[in-house]
């Protein structure tokens, strides 16, 4: 509603300007000339699909004016069609302008969009029991074994990470490969999807037989990004995530652009779509089912982190004093030079999702400060239901680049041409943070787990993750014979009572010192 004073305003302005360009056509011409504009808006809209925010609509018309404008004047060689042009064009500068102010004018409204609390110390929130040993290149790579018969026409392009069953999985739904299939099979489905254990790299992945007919890859009535655009025209639809319950159903975020109408996007709701009906439920945030798990978008989180360890102090500052400015982490990239070694960068931001203690999910940032690579000064937990963040104070110990390098240089890794480390992940275990880092083949597999201890670097890998944890307590490593999902179920039971003791011990010492 701020928005719309000066967006009728310059409706207004650009009608005025335009108005030589059409004084005195013939009936015929105008009758053409809308009509071919509102033919290429309403083809534009059907493929593009923009969030119809009003900085969006004024945007289009623009474009429309501009395109009209210049094929009247190819066609009838008239030279007041240039008005019309250049009040398109002057639209589309405007438009410009409001995105490239933005964010230096609004830096902190940017920054102040994540709510956070602070912490020091380590946070006992998050679960031991639930240690996440499969990396989505794992998950990719196990789950295309059990497609099957169903490979003519879909596939897996990506796997999204829940909690399933009082334990984390991946998720792979099966989608069309090319638009052909989409639309020869569309009524049929794509036909399921597979499930990975994230806990137990043992474990056999399954696949689910299931109805899948509205997915991203699908084309025309069956395209998932459509359905709910058609539902939420206004907003801003965030990627689509899947879920597997009672029926697999597609989960996305919808959000409004909050500064000038051009960034700052807020949630407003989530949508939920049936994968194989096409019903679409919308809820605000504060009525979204308790079922759905991790309405709060990841890629919408990661924004708000860079804004707020940029901005807090100002636009200025993130460029020149840099004064308390921090940059979220996460992401990873490996590198293989000509002699096979692998070498580990960091590469953006990427947040990765951990289990509570409390039966909770959330979002994990390590977070290091201007000119700090290997240090970070303390990290981020988003709660995924409620955007909710508290940033637990935390200096002086290895982020996750540093533990990735520590892994990745580590002998038993570096030695063996093509093994490279995948995104570390950070729990409390005897606690202390430390670093959980899966090692994969060029293929995926997953060949061995590093730990490091995040205070002071201490590393060790071996091909297990109760070998590794052996080592960590100073006894040693297994030797792998017996059943592994026995061990590792009887090595979690182990931590979990460790866990216990050192709370009870813990509450006894604070009782004594409290008499």
């Amino acid at each position: 509603m701020d928005l719309l004073i000066p967006v009728v305003a310059v409706l207004i302005f650009a009608a005025w300007l335009v108005r030589p360009a059409y004084a005195g056509l013939r009936p015929a011409v105008l009758v053409r000339t809308l009509l071919l504009g509102g033919l290429s808006a309403l083809f534009t809209l059907y493929v593009v699909m923009p969030a119809l925010t009003p900085v969006t609509i004024v945007l289009l018309l623009g474009l429309n004016l501009v395109a009209s404008q210049l094929v009247g004047l190819l066609l009838e060689r008239e030279p007041r069609y240039i008005y019309g042009a250049t009040a398109g064009a002057l639209v589309l500068i405007g438009v410009g302008v409001l995105a490239l102010v933005a964010t230096p004018l609004f830096a902190t409204d940017l920054a102040d969009l994540l709510p956070v609390n602070e912490s020091t110390g380590t946070a006992d929130v998050i679960s031991t029991r639930h240690i996440r040993q499969v990396s989505a290149e794992t998950a990719l790579w196990r789950a295309d074994k059990p497609i099957g018969r169903l490979g003519y026409k879909a596939g897996i392009d990506g796997v999204h990470v829940q909690q399933l069953n009082d334990s984390i999985a991946w998720l792979g739904p099966l989608d069309f490969t090319d638009p052909y299939k989409a639309l020869v099979y569309g009524e049929e489905g794509a036909g399921g999807y597979v499930v990975v254990p994230a806990e137990d790299p043992y474990a056999e992945a399954r696949f689910v037989p299931a109805l899948i007919q509205y997915s991203p890859n699908a084309v025309l009535g069956h395209d998932l990004h459509r359905t709910i655009y058609l539902e939420a025209p206004g907003l801003v639809i965030r990627e689509p995530v899947f879920q597997a319950g009672e029926k697999p159903v597609w989960v996305a975020q919808l959000t409004a652009p909050s500064v000038l109408g051009v960034t700052g996007e807020i949630a407003v709701g989530v949508a939920v779509v049936d994968a194989g009906t096409g019903e679409v439920e919308v809820y605000p945030m504060d009525a979204v089912p308790a079922w759905v798990q991790r309405p709060v978008d990841e890629a919408l989180v990661e924004e708000y982190l860079g804004w707020w360890g940029a901005y807090r102090g100002g636009w200025l500052n993130s460029w020149l004093g840099q004064r308390d400015v921090l940059h979220p982490t996460g992401g990873l990239t490996a590198i293989a030079g000509e002699d096979g070694r692998v070498r580990v960068e960091a590469d953006g931001i990427d947040v990765y999702l951990v289990l509570g203690a409390d039966g909770r999910q959330y979002w994990f940032s390590p977070l290091t400060s201007v000119g700090r690579d290997f240090s970070m000064v303390g990290y981020m937990l988003v709660d995924t239901r409620t955007g909710e963040a508290v940033f637990h104070r935390n200096d002086g110990i290895y982020n996750d680049l540093g533990a990735a390098q520590n892994v990745q240089q580590d002998p038993e890794v570096s030695k063996v041409m093509g093994l490279r480390v995948v995104q570390p992940i950070m729990y409390m275990i005897g606690g202390e943070e430390v670093w959980v880092v899966p090692v994969i083949a060029p293929s995926g597999e997953m060949k061995a787990v590093g730990l490091v201890r995040a205070r002071g670097g201490t590393t060790y890998v071996a091909p297990t993750l109760e070998g590794v944890l052996a080592l960590l307590r100073g006894a040693p490593a297994p030797s792998g014979a017996g059943d592994p999902a026995a061990v590792i179920a009887d090595l979690r039971a182990l931590v979990a009572q460790l866990d216990d003791r050192i709370d009870a011990l813990e509450a006894a010492l604070n009782g004594t010192l409290g008499t």
